[in-house]
């Protein structure tokens, strides 16, 4: 929305009702914050844009949100900026603003330096030199739980000007992923504190039924005292113990992890929290095929999973860049290993990554796994240390 815009946003068709906006720049292209509006649309949330310049236009909206947008009532924002709001001179004015709107604040993240693939099978996730200016700035205003929603598109050159440019590319799945939380968020808001369902999670390391603490903090009083809190909210709690130590002799007998003993498991199967067969394998199946790849066949069942799409993407560089990370994490991991065949296991490893660093570049990581079984044992990578 234009300065010409003011007060006349019902002349758009905006209706009086709650309202998600999307916060970006005028000079960025378009296409991003259109799509995750759109998105927040079908998802039944009326959205607005509001695109001002960076700096003291930007401090300006927020500060006048209400009467910009009139007569919808702000209910939640996605933020594309990047770095803070309003620049270094305007970031106390608009973090006062944040505070005075009340509502969610979300962080959504356009990649200008990785294709999709390239974030998909990166480790790190964003450019550690890009962390500051996309995560840590916006939380400081309270912007928080980013989510990557476009990344670099491929090369196009303009037909008149023979300019070449890389436009983003909208990441649907990930623009659903951020319209759904949006819209979580919203029904939260709406339920009275005896309908919220809230997890307290506390530390419990390393995992054993004696190891309820952390360092120099007493976690059963801290606990004891948020859920009366909560219960003093109107939240639902159900029978709380007398006292922290009652809170702490209920939480060693029905919500500790499990000790690694099959025996013990059996005993105790009855008597703690868990989920079904079915709901576990329900969500397993929504999880993407690295993930599960990883869980189930351990750091070399992720990498199959990444070399195999990257492949398939032309992508011989990156499946290879993956490969020798995860050579390296399976190094780390095996020369901290107490097991009878972890001598066995470091010399694989080095002749993997031989093999690896002899490939021309053209192949990649594509016969790193059957080139591999020329000179790797049958040891269980994710076997038991037992």
């Amino acid at each position: 929305m234009t300065r010409a815009a003011w007060g006349r946003a019902a002349l758009l068709g905006i209706q009086a009702r709650p309202t998600v906006v999307v916060l970006d720049l005028s000079n960025m292209d378009g296409t991003v914050p259109d799509a995750v509006c759109r998105q927040i649309e079908r998802n039944g949330q009326q959205c607005v844009q509001v695109l001002p310049r960076w700096g003291g236009a930007s401090r300006e909206a927020l500060e006048r949100l209400p009467e910009l947008i009139a007569p919808a009532v702000p209910a939640a924002m996605v933020v594309l900026q990047d770095f803070v709001v309003g620049a270094a001179e305007g970031r106390e004015a608009v973090s006062d603003a944040f505070k005075k709107l009340d509502i969610p604040l979300f962080k959504a993240i356009r990649l200008s330096d990785r294709t999709a693939m390239q974030w998909r099978l990166s480790p790190d996730g964003l450019p550690p030199d890009s962390v500051q200016y996309r995560v840590a700035l916006p939380e400081l205003q309270g912007i928080g739980q980013p989510i990557v929603v476009a990344a670099l598109g491929e090369p196009q050159r303009d037909k008149l000007t023979g300019i070449e440019n890389r436009p983003p590319v909208v990441l649907a799945a990930e623009a659903e992923r951020l319209a759904a939380r949006v819209d979580r968020w919203l029904a939260l808001r709406a339920k009275s504190n005896r309908d919220k369902r809230v997890a307290l999670v506390y530390y419990n390391h390393p995992p054993g039924r004696q190891n309820i603490g952390a360092d120099n903090l007493d976690v059963p009083a801290s606990l004891f005292d948020m859920l009366h809190a909560m219960k003093d909210a109107g939240y639902s709690v159900g029978e709380l113990p007398a006292t922290p130590e009652a809170l702490l002799d209920r939480i060693m007998a029905h919500g500790v992890n499990l000790p690694e003993d099959r025996g013990a498991l059996r005993e105790l199967a009855g008597s703690v929290n868990s989920v079904s067969a079915a709901d576990y394998a329900k969500w397993f199946a929504t999880l993407p095929p690295r993930v599960q790849g990883e869980m189930t066949s351990g750091l070399l069942g992720r990498l199959h999973a990444d070399v195999l799409e990257a492949e398939a993407a032309g992508e011989w560089a990156l499946g290879r860049k993956q490969a020798e990370v995860v050579i390296k994490e399976l190094q780390h991991l095996v020369e901290g290993a107490d097991h009878p065949q972890r001598e066995a296991a470091i010399r694989d490893l080095a002749c993997a990554g031989r093999w690896l660093c002899g490939m021309p570049e053209s192949e990649g990581a594509r016969a790193v796994v059957p080139r591999w079984s020329q000179c790797v044992a049958a040891w269980p990578l994710t076997a038991s240390r037992d």
